[in-house]
């Protein structure tokens, strides 16, 4: 029986990491993190721009 439960641990592993490596190179991670981080940018510039910070 042990026998089955690491081959069956072996093959979840596998399939998991092709899938990882399938979502990675198919355009469907990549434009997502492009548009988190143009929301993020902005979020950032309008926090800071929006503060009064004094020149020094």
């Amino acid at each position: 029986m042990s026998e089955h439960k690491g081959a069956i641990t072996l093959l979840i592993a596998t399939l998991l990491l092709f899938s990882l490596w399938v979502i990675f190179g198919t355009d469907v991670i990549d434009p997502l993190l492009k548009n988190i981080g143009a929301k993020f940018t902005s979020m950032v510039n309008s926090v800071f721009s929006s503060m009064s910070l004094p020149n020094t």
